[in-house]
C-alpha cells in the first residue's frame, strides 16, 4: 500500500472525532508560500485553538483532542507539507517552512487570538509560527 491510500481514512477519521463532538467541521485546503497544498480539519466555535502534530505524524494525532476542545472552541488541526493530506515537493522542510504552513492556515480561517499548540517537533513549528505572525497569536 501506498500512503495515498492512508490519507482519504485519515482524513475521514479527524472528520468523525469532531462530529462526534457536535461540532461543526470545516475540512479544506490552502496553498503555503512555496505553493505546497497545506491540508487542515477545523470544528466547532469560539476561541482558536490551533494543534501541530509531531514529526512523520498527521493531524489525525489531535482526534481525541479535537472531540474534547470543539463544543466551546474552534479546534484547527493542520497536515504539515509532506504529513497526511498535505501536498509533497518542499525543497526546504525547515522548521520555519513548516511555520508558515500554520501561518497559511490561520489567515485562510480568518484566525487571530489563537493558542497554538505542538506535540515534539510541533513544539518548534508553533513557536515559528509565532514568530512569523505574532498579531495572530496570544498563547502557546
Amino acid at each position: 500500500m501506498t500512503l495515498r491510500y492512508f490519507v482519504p481514512v485519515l482524513a475521514a477519521s479527524l472528520v468523525a472525532a469532531a462530529m462526534a463532538s457536535g461540532a461543526q467541521v470545516q475540512e479544506g485546503t490552502v496553498t503555503a508560500p512555496d505553493g505546497v497544498p497545506i491540508h487542515y480539519v477545523a470544528a466547532g466555535q469560539g476561541p482558536a485553538v490551533v494543534l501541530v502534530h509531531c514529526w512523520s505524524c498527521d493531524a489525525s494525532y489531535w482526534d481525541a483532542t479535537i472531540a474534547a476542545l470543539a463544543a466551546d472552541h474552534q479546534v484547527i488541526a493542520v497536515d504539515l507539507a509532506g504529513h497526511g493530506a498535505s501536498g509533497l515537493g518542499r525543497e526546504r522542510y525547515t522548521m520555519e517552512a513548516f511555520g508558515q504552513d500554520v501561518v497559511a492556515v490561520m489567515k485562510a480561517l480568518d484566525g487571530r487570538g489563537a493558542v497554538l499548540g505542538g506535540h515534539s517537533m510541533g513544539g518548534r513549528v508553533v513557536i515559528a509560527a509565532a514568530d512569523a505572525a505574532p498579531d495572530r497569536v496570544v498563547g502557546l
